[in-house]
Order: C-alpha cells, then structure tokens, then sequence
C-alpha cells in the first residue's frame, strides 16, 4: 500500500513501547486486573441501581390451586431486583400451597403451609381421602356433593359443601364437614360413594 507510515503521537508511542518492554507475564497479570476492576465496576452498577440487588426466589411454573404439594417440578428458581420482590419471598420449595398461585407468580410465605392438607382446610372442615379409582378425575378447588347409596338403594348426601383439596395419583382428597367425615370415609372404604361437581352458581348462591 501506498502512501507516508502511521505515526502514532510520542505518548502512545512512548505507552506502547513499554508495554512491549513488560514480560508475558507480567501483560497477563495486568490484563487480568483489568478486566476483574471491569467487572467490580459492572457488580458496582447493579447494586447501586434504584430498585437493588436481585435476589434469589421461586415462581410458580404453571397455574397451582391450593392443596397442590410443592417441589422443584412446580416451581422455577428466578431473580427479582431486591425492592421489586414482595415481602416473604420464599426460596424453599416445600410444603402446601394454601392460596391460588397463577404462572410467574413469586411464592410467599402467605402462600404456603407446612402442616399438610391440615393448614388448608378451613374451620369446621375435615380432610378425607377417597380412592382415586372410584371418583371422576376433578381439579383441585373443585366444589363437590358427596353421594353414598343407601340401604334401600336411594342415593343419600353425606356432604353438600365438599371441595377437592388435592390428588396424590392413589387418592383425591376432600374437605368435608367435620360431622359428616366418618360417613364418607366410611362410603370410600365399601366403595359405595359417588361425586356430583356443583355447578359456580349454585357454589355461589344467589
């Protein structure tokens, strides 16, 4: 190519001849420093940015209802920004969900019992397994009357404000009125029970 040489100015010049002079390892070693003072410098910006540190918490990773058992196969580990994350963000996935927690969610304290099916049912209430073969497949909160036949072959209603509290792949669990639970363990025991889901409007009432 044509035309006069590069001539660095005399300070860079004078920069880079010593830097040529350092030994191999020495450059590494001041190489090495600087990008650890880069990265300082970039931890530096993240603690200092308006909303803090992120912070290490769990979402759920789809849809859960109350009663559903958790561990890692329904929670994700994320990261919030410190001030953005709510209060009593949990980052341990155990225990039993006692609130509707929607996808992306953060899980709280507030969400989640550690006494089992016990923390969620409410007052008055008993929670009953019944074997999963002899009931509909139903989602967890679903509101159900409880049905048993009787002797003269009529159905009887052992309980008419049940609710499903959760599945564990052998039983369905149902919080039933307290005074009605030995009945209908006892209808799941012979096998003689049946579920009707109740319609919203009528859970509601009018």
């Amino acid at each position: 190519m044509g035309g006069a040489p590069l001539v660095l100015p005399s300070w860079l010049d004078a920069i880079s001849d010593r830097w040529w002079g350092l030994t191999p390892r020495v450059r590494t070693t001041v190489v090495a420093v600087l990008l650890l003072a880069l990265a300082a410098s970039s931890a530096v910006r993240v603690v200092s940015s308006p909303y803090g540190p992120p912070v290490p918490l769990l979402v759920a990773a789809e849809d859960l209802a109350p009663g559903t058992v958790l561990d890692d196969t329904v929670l994700r580990p994320a990261r919030w920004p410190g001030e953005l994350a709510p209060s009593g963000a949990r980052t341990d996935p155990t225990g039993t969900l006692t609130a509707p927690l929607p996808a992306g969610a953060v899980l709280t304290d507030g969400h989640v019992t550690d006494r089992g099916l016990g923390g969620v049912v409410g007052p008055g209430m008993v929670a009953v397994p019944l074997p999963a073969e002899l009931v509909p497949a139903l989602e967890v909160g679903a509101a159900v009357q409880v049905i048993a036949s009787a002797m003269d072959g009529a159905g009887l209603v052992l309980a008419d404000q049940a609710e499903v509290l959760a599945l564990d792949g052998t039983s369905m669990w149902l919080a039933v009125p307290a005074a009605a639970a030995a009945d209908v363990a006892a209808a799941g025991l012979r096998g003689t029970i049946a579920l009707a889901v109740v319609p919203a409007a009528a859970r509601d009432g009018p």
